[in-house]
């Protein structure tokens, strides 16, 4: 998985991605439910935001809209 991140940094300079969810060990770990432990992504290039979700469900979203990566986003994919 890291190399295609090096791969669109190497294609897309200004692309910037950001894992944002699950929480780390030092945000508290882990949910005690499975999919509210799914990958979520962070892309941003310019001005756009585009959120990769994967399959989060309440606790997990309600985590990345308080967390510090909140605000307005272009494209939302869930």
């Amino acid at each position: 998985m890291q190399f295609s991140f090096d791969l669109l940094a190497f294609f897309l300079p200004a692309l910037n991605t950001d894992v944002i969810a699950p929480p780390t060990d030092a945000e508290g770990g882990l949910f005690s439910e499975i999919n509210d432990n799914s990958v979520a992504i962070l892309l941003t290039y310019g001005t756009a935001r585009i959120l990769l979700a994967g399959d989060a469900e309440a606790n997990e979203e309600e985590y990345m809209a308080n967390g510090p990566y909140a605000g307005p986003l272009t494209i939302i994919n869930v």
